[in-house]
């Protein structure tokens, strides 16, 4: 049972979060106020501009902190007073004059049809947010690496390299912006709850690109803002973004934002467009492993904004210059920079070869021919569950389209744009990418969106137009009820989730949830729905009547709403995983969470070690090698460019050592080994363990796996 005193701590740790969170927000309405407040600059502007000032903050923050091994609240905060600080100076020298209330009273001037489904589409993200706030988090990747490295920083209070072994060795190299973001998230709150849900506010920002990418290019308000509405019903924007803590819908979002910046850029050739669109393409090259591929796309945009801004004098070209390095350098480079100086390769672990460069690695595109990774048929990818109502709107599209293109018309260069921009992406993707996974195309689909809208509106007949979008939204909420069923059972307030990702695969699970659907699940589901659009709906109506004066009110509802979650799931952490193919190891979990105070775990046989760290990750976590070394480029040789890749890098030595394991488990201050059973290896370690009693006891043995005491 839960105490008042855990009640108030819960709800000082929310306020504490909504606190941090506030600052980064005041900080970035300054900057956007001071500088990116001329007319020119729209309400969806603003809302990419305070977006791009806000992630920008908390990475550059992050980093400063990382120098000094001072990431923990206090300093982040400190960090974040002094920066307010700063720039009010800078607004007292300069008798700058600011709007401090502003936008209050804008209403929602849609169409019925527009406004409707746009409530919808944001109380059913909503919905899925709640769902997976009070669950613990159970992506596969989410409890592998993109919470686990921000969860060991957050222990650490530095961004240290973290060891994999029992899976895909490369992300501790791969950037990290969106982990980043994940840590600030950690940070207050003291548990991976909040930072599960961080990559909700991304579907928001994807459809609102979306729109500014329509609006550059000059298409109508009309199918601007129904590309951006349609967005949220994108089963792989919405589910991903409202049930994982991955990093797909963070990637799409600030790349759909960066092509919106370089567009503008490239029509303004101002300085200050300049910087908006280095700081999007930093965070966006920062964000993701294979982001500098997809950066082709939007190189020639800025370099066109570079030339267009600094042609008339040597002087300009040079302002320009230091206005795009400054911000891609802090923003994009540490993960590059750092792997660089660790290896000599800032790609490592992927090597790479073009022309007189050669950069050794341990992998490459070639490696993954035959892997299932690697794997990709485009002549399904409109028919899997994440793009299947997309698909089927572009098939009524397209003769519509053909008068778009093949004919005089007003958005025919906007369209041919959007058509190249996407068939430029998928042949990135095709070609260069050695993971072709199709959740890596969302941002190619997005700009197929607006495509298909610009067909859409082609059509004369009203009414069947509006028939076509309200299939697409009901196909798009059906998917998305279907995988969040799947995903999280099917008592929704009480969910015991699965690991899941969407591709073609994802049809036959989805087929047996169809048919085994009870009225209560639709209930519980259609419920948060109907609740979050009328929280959505009362909000809006005290933002019109009061203002500002309605902002504490809501403030402080947010808190008890957010407080009372965090209750939920507090008590839910360990309780919840009672599915495969977490049934078994969930028993270890709940053991290993009831039985420690603070402990330093090794793990080994099995590349889940998150749930490991316990409630308000009180556990130190780690993998423990048998041989030399730690981190992968410290255990393999990386494979020259002209020499073939016998075999997949591992974090383990080849040949075990005894003595250097048990060297390593006292350098790390071990107390417990703990042993998953999830794969029939026999691990040498257990071995080890078995003959030496005097130093190992056998403290639990379930189906999921064992935990062994180290005697002292």
């Amino acid at each position: 049972m839960f105490s008042c005193a855990t009640t108030i701590f819960v709800i000082i740790r929310v306020f504490l979060g909504f606190l941090i969170n506030l600052v980064v927000a005041f900080n970035a309405f300054l900057i956007q106020q001071l500088f990116f407040s001329s007319s020119g600059y729209h309400g969806h502007d603003r809302i990419l501009i305070l977006s791009l000032f806000s992630w920008s903050q908390i990475i550059v923050i992050l980093l400063f902190l990382n120098c000094f091994g001072f990431i923990t609240y206090r300093y982040a905060l400190i960090s974040l007073f002094l920066i307010s600080s700063i720039i009010l100076l800078f607004v007292k020298i300069t008798n700058k004059k600011l709007r401090w209330v502003y936008g209050w009273h804008v209403k929602l001037e849609w169409p019925p049809f527009e406004r409707n489904i746009f409530l919808l589409g944001i109380g059913a993200l909503i919905a899925q947010t709640i769902i997976n706030f009070i669950t613990p988090a159970a992506n596969w990747d989410s409890l592998n690496y993109q919470l686990y490295m921000p969860a060991l920083w957050y222990q650490q209070r530095q961004l240290a390299m973290v060891s994999l072994p029992y899976g895909d060795a490369a992300p501790p190299y791969y950037p990290m912006n969106a982990n980043l973001f994940y840590l600030w998230l950690i940070l207050p709150f003291d548990t991976i709850a909040v930072a599960d849900i961080g990559q909700a506010p991304f579907a928001l920002l994807a459809a609102v690109s979306v729109y500014a990418i329509a609006r550059q290019l000059d298409l109508s308000p009309v199918v601007a803002r129904r590309a951006g509405i349609l967005t949220l019903f994108v089963p792989m924007v919405s589910a991903t973004a409202g049930l994982w803590s991955t990093n797909d819908v963070i990637f799409a979002a600030i790349w759909l934002l960066s092509l919106a910046m370089v567009q503008r850029a490239a029509r303004t050739a101002t300085l200050r467009d300049l910087v908006l669109a280095s700081i999007a393409l930093g965070l966006t090259i920062g964000t993701k492993g294979f982001a500098l591929t997809f950066g082709i796309l939007l190189a020639p945009w800025l370099a066109w904004a570079w030339w267009r801004y600094g042609r008339s004098s040597w002087q300009r070209l040079g302002y320009g210059a230091i206005a795009m390095i400054i911000p891609l350098s802090v923003l994009a480079s540490f993960s590059y920079v750092r792997n660089w100086l660790l290896t000599g390769n800032p790609l490592y672990p992927y090597r790479f070869m073009f022309g007189w460069i050669a950069l050794p690695g341990l992998v490459d595109r070639q490696w993954f021919y035959g892997h299932p990774f690697f794997e990709f048929d485009a002549r399904l990818l409109f028919f899997e569950p994440g793009y299947a109502n997309l698909g089927l709107l572009l098939l009524v599209a397209i003769p519509s389209l053909s008068k778009v293109v093949f004919r005089p018309h007003p958005w025919r260069r906007s369209t041919i744009i959007l058509l190249g921009l996407a068939a430029g992406y998928f042949v990135l993707f095709s070609e260069l990418l050695p993971i072709r996974a199709t959740r890596f195309l969302l941002p190619a689909m997005l700009l197929l969106l607006i495509v298909v809208v610009i067909g859409l509106e082609q059509i004369d007949k009203h009414r069947l137009k509006e028939r076509f979008y309200l299939a697409y939204v009901i196909i798009g909420s059906l998917l998305v009820f279907l995988i969040t069923v799947h995903t999280m059972g099917t008592n929704l307030f009480e969910a015991a989730p699965t690991s899941l990702h969407i591709d073609a695969g994802t049809w036959r699970p989805l087929w047996d949830v169809m048919w085994h659907l009870n009225w209560q699940t639709e209930l519980q589901y259609l419920l948060l729905i109907e609740v979050s659009i009328g929280v959505l709906i009362v909000i809006g109506r005290a933002l019109e009547r009061w203002g500002w004066r309605s902002l504490p009110f809501i403030g402080l509802a947010v808190i008890v709403a957010f407080a009372t979650g965090l209750e939920h799931y507090d008590r839910r952490e360990y309780d919840a995983y009672t599915r495969l193919p977490y049934a078994n190891v969930g028993q270890l979990w709940r053991w290993v969470n009831a039985h420690t105070t603070g402990q330093r775990i090794a793990y080994l046989g099995g590349n889940i070690p998150l749930p490991l760290m316990g409630h308000h990750l009180k556990n130190v976590v780690t993998a423990v090698n048998v041989g030399a070394g730690d981190l992968l480029h410290e255990i393999e040789v990386p494979v020259p460019a002209d020499q073939p890749i016998r075999t997949y890098p591992d974090n383990r030595s080849d040949v075990p050592d005894q003595a250097v394991w048990l060297q390593h488990l006292r350098d790390k201050q071990i107390d417990l080994v703990v042993v998953y059973e999830l794969i029939p290896v026999d691990w040498p370690e257990v071995q080890w363990m078995r003959n030496n009693p005097d130093q190992f006891e056998l403290w639990y043995r379930g189906r999921g796996g064992s935990v062994w005491r180290v005697r002292r």
